[in-house]
């Protein structure tokens, strides 16, 4: 039997499980999300998720959905400052580029995506 003959159970209908399942979706494999809530609650929990560039992006490109991630994300607030307790700056990052490092998403936006993809 061929993995693609297979179902994977996964556990848990948050952001990490949705993604996985979209994954081995895409790649053929069929999976099944168990979750213990009767409704969707991801909209009414957490709040905004940092989404990196060498990380959870690549998930989101490797899942197809990272133009949508674009469209959805915020890029605000990623400067970066480091003082110390004088006021001298060791570090002063300025996110001037047109994407930053860590755009953020609330929860429930990337796990309605996720579902929608």
């Amino acid at each position: 039997m061929t993995l693609q003959e297979k179902s994977i159970a996964i556990i848990g209908g948050g952001p990490g499980g949705l993604m996985l399942a979209l994954i081995l979706q895409r790649n053929g494999i069929k999976a099944t999300i168990y979750e213990r809530e009767p409704d969707d609650k991801n909209m009414e929990r957490g709040g905004s998720l940092d989404i990196h560039e060498d990380t959870g992006q690549l998930v989101l490109k490797e899942a197809g959905v990272y133009e949508q991630f674009l469209s959805k994300a915020r890029f605000e607030g990623e400067d970066f400052r480091l003082f110390d307790k004088t006021g001298k700056i060791y570090l002063d990052e300025d996110a001037d580029e047109e994407y930053g490092a860590r755009p953020e998403i609330d929860r429930g936006e990337l796990c309605a995506l996720l579902l929608n993809a």
